[in-house]
Order: C-alpha cells, then sequence, then structure tokens
C-alpha cells in the first residue's frame, strides 16, 4: 500500500524513523558488544562500529531522499493550499530528521564500541 506524499502521516513519520533509528542502533550496540569480544585497541574502527556508520548513513541517505521526494512532488489540484503546506512542512522534517541522524552518528566515527 502505498500512501500518497500529501497524506498528514508524512508530519510525523521523520521523527518516527528517527527514533526507530536511534532505538535500533543503541540495541545493535549493546548486542554487538555483548557478542563480540574485548577489543584490543581503544580505536573507533572496529566491524562493530563500521555496521553501525553504514546504517546511519543508509538511513540519513532514505531520509533525504523522502524530504526531496516531498518538496519536488506536485500537489493535486483540489486543496493545493493545504497538500502544499504539508508538502514543504514533510520535506522539512525528514531533512531535521536526516540532520539529526547524522548528527547523533558521529560519536561512531571517534569513540570506540564497547567501552
Amino acid at each position: 500500500m502505498k500512501i500518497p506524499f500529501t497524506n498528514p502521516v508524512h508530519l510525523i513519520m521523520g521523527m518516527m524513523i528517527w527514533a526507530l533509528w536511534l532505538v535500533l542502533i543503541y540495541a545493535g550496540l549493546s548486542l554487538g558488544c555483548i557478542a563480540a569480544p574485548e577489543p584490543e585497541s581503544l580505536s573507533p574502527f572496529s566491524w562493530l562500529n563500521i555496521a553501525l556508520l553504514i546504517f546511519t548513513v543508509n538511513v540519513s541517505a532514505f531520509l533525504l531522499w523522502m524530504a526531496l521526494r516531498c518538496w519536488r512532488y506536485e500537489p493535486p489540484e483540489s486543496n493545493e493550499k493545504q497538500s502544499l503546506f504539508i508538502l514543504r512542512v514533510s520535506a522539512g522534517i525528514y531533512l531535521a530528521s536526516a540532520i539529526a541522524t547524522l548528527v547523533a552518528g558521529l560519536p561512531i566515527l571517534v569513540l570506540p564500541p564497547c567501552l
């Protein structure tokens, strides 16, 4: 089932995806630390950090793609003002969610996992 971009659910979908990413990233880090042996060095470049970084970049790219799709979508002629409002605000929320995902994922680049 495809939800049209003018549906108001897109007003909250960006932050819902971000919140789900946040839960999954910390759950993945915790489970990875349980499964992985203690690292020899305090380098941030481990298999766990690389996996978390790839997941973070993919989620951010998806959110940016959704922001672009909402921004470029042509609203139908009926309820054009309301549809345009939903599209523009949704694009902004998707963009803010993508930025929040990248900013919250920055510690993956500099901190070692499993301290």
